[in-house]
């Protein structure tokens, strides 16, 4: 039988804002390896919320309790359940548990692995965010009315080098949007953002300081794939498999938490992913 459970609810530690508990439901169950890590640690797992589901895109299976995630990965047959800030993995000598963004021993995805996707059908679930943010039919919304605001994934990358895949749609507003790579909880100075601000394509440091590197464009409003990769300390976005810039040598961030940013702009994400490179 293969232990399945991996991660992907979605918050780390700190909430700027709050988001009601998962309800239980009926007509749900556990089966196979997530149901024998169900079983093995419950008080910890809690009950179901829907079923489990897979996806042939990513090559996981994931299933919503009331207290967080169970999650599968095909790549290296890694299972795990993740709450708001720690993972339980499943492996020969037992389930351990560690911090969201350690790596126990022995254990290292390999390149290209999925080790988080969101899709939001299941509501915001626990990002981190201001209220502005709003998940409705696996949507992810702010409407620009918070100014400068972000919204942290649940889970970060487990490597250095990793990037962050999100289809952005820009629906008005004058102000900027994009991806946030190299954050932590509560830490509002020091991470990268790129995307689009000014007129321009950037890769900038913390919330407000000049681009470290930009590139005249137009936005539009249909959707578009961006991409951010993170290379020690080398981070490129990349717009419809595109390499728009990227910026070296800046002061490393201390966090490897992966979000989204907006500033006066009303946007719309479709999913977020975050894989290893």
């Amino acid at each position: 039988m293969r232990l399945r459970i991996m991660l992907q609810a979605a918050v780390v530690t700190l909430w700027l804002a709050a988001v009601p508990a998962a309800q239980a439901r009926t007509g749900c169950s556990f089966v196979l390896g997530f149901r024998a890590l169900h079983d093995r640690i419950p008080d910890v797992v809690g009950d179901c919320v829907e079923n489990e589901a897979y996806s042939r895109q990513s090559g996981a299976a994931s299933q919503q309790t009331t207290r967080g995630r169970l999650i599968w990965r095909q790549a290296d047959n890694w299972t795990a359940f993740t709450d708001r800030s720690t993972t339980w993995v499943s492996g020969p000598g037992g389930v351990v548990p560690r911090p969201n963004e350690t790596l126990l021993p022995g254990e290292s995805p390999p390149s290209g692995t999925l080790v988080f996707e969101e899709t939001w059908l299941l509501g915001r679930g626990l990002w981190i965010g201001s209220e502005d943010w709003r998940a409705t039919d696996g949507t992810l919304t702010t409407d620009g009315s918070n100014g400068w605001s972000r919204a942290l994934a649940p889970y970060g990358a487990l490597t250095a080098d990793y990037a962050v895949d999100a289809q952005v749609q820009w629906v008005r507003g004058d102000g900027g949007f994009g991806i946030v790579v190299q954050g932590q909880p509560g830490d509002d100075a020091h991470f990268y953002r790129a995307g689009y601000e000014g007129g321009t394509w950037i890769v900038a440091p913390g919330q407000a300081e000049p681009s470290l590197a930009s590139r005249p464009s137009r936005r539009d409003t249909d959707v578009h794939v961006y991409r951010v990769e993170v290379r020690g300390a080398s981070v490129r976005l990349l717009v419809d498999g595109a390499l728009q810039v990227e910026a070296s040598g800046g002061a490393p961030a201390p966090g490897r938490s992966a979000g989204l940013w907006a500033a006066n702009a009303m946007v719309k994400v479709r999913r977020f992913a975050i894989t290893t490179l």
